[in-house]
């Protein structure tokens, strides 16, 4: 709830067995993020107040501070025909002055299609998903089991939908 605020995290509370997807950038990395599926619609979005701490990797597993709940957040709730509800996140860190946005609620998007960037510095996009709506890619998979990072760029598979197309 505290990660996507109380109307957002609702129907994601509801099923138990979502599936996230952090994805930290540094401040040398391409500061623009996209959506992650397609074609689909913006259902709602919200913007939660809140620091800018460091999403490095210490600060992240810091256990006194929770960075991605701590942290500015623009929240967006996206529908897809196979992904279903897809919270998409958007989290300010350190020298991020602002998240810019550039699709409003109720516009359509494609895979892939820029949906906004951030302000130079470090950040993070969280992805949660509905049960069983992703099946991650079996590199991702095992590196997350042994708590490391994957450097993934723009455009590079991270799972697929295991609905029908």
């Amino acid at each position: 709830t505290e990660l996507l605020g109380e109307a957002v995290a609702k129907p994601f509370l509801e099923k138990p067995g979502c599936s996230v997807a952090v994805c930290r950038l540094a401040p040398q990395d391409y500061h623009r993020f996209h959506f992650p599926c397609g074609p689909g619609k913006v259902l709602g979005q919200s913007y939660l107040a809140g620091e800018y701490y460091s999403v490095n990797p210490v600060a992240i597993n810091n256990p006194k501070v929770d960075v991605l709940t701590e942290n500015c957040r623009s929240v967006t709730r996206l529908q897809h025909p196979n992904f279903g509800q897809v919270a998409f996140v958007a989290v300010g860190a350190t020298l991020v002055g602002s998240v810019q946005l550039l699709k409003e609620a109720d516009s359509t998007f494609d895979k892939g299609e820029c949906y906004g960037y951030f302000q130079y510095g470090g950040s993070t996009c969280v992805i949660i998903t509905e049960p069983g709506a992703v099946s991650w890619d079996a590199d991702l998979l095992d590196a997350s089991a042994r708590g490391l990072e994957t450097y993934v760029r723009m455009g590079e598979q991270v799972g697929v939908s295991p609905a029908p197309a």
